[in-house]
């Protein structure tokens, strides 16, 4: 019953959006980190760096697009509350594969 008011209220795709866009910023921090450091270090240079770091730029931009659709598509609801689309929110719930 918890479960289900959970996501029946909206209160889920707020929750969801809040925890995508505190992720992004720390992605972006260890992004940023990460190719500042490779290149600091002349790291990136190398074909097995570059690949870890254009995994984790491709995993930020993917997840930007994601926050940027849902708020784009989302709705008013009957209260007058903007809700972005939970369904594109749930997409990230799980970790990224490794391709």
């Amino acid at each position: 019953m918890s479960n289900r008011f959970f996501i029946d209220s909206g209160m889920f795709s707020h929750t969801s959006h809040q925890d995508e866009v505190r992720g992004i910023t720390k992605l972006e921090l260890a992004t940023s980190l990460a190719l500042r450091i490779a290149h600091i270090l002349g790291l990136d240079g190398f074909l097995g760096v570059q690949e870890k770091l254009g995994r984790l730029t491709a995993n930020l931009e993917l997840i930007k697009g994601t926050i940027t659709r849902s708020e784009d598509n989302g709705h008013l609801d009957e209260f007058g509350i903007y809700t972005p689309v939970s369904k594109l929110c749930k997409r990230f719930a799980r970790p990224f594969p490794i391709l």
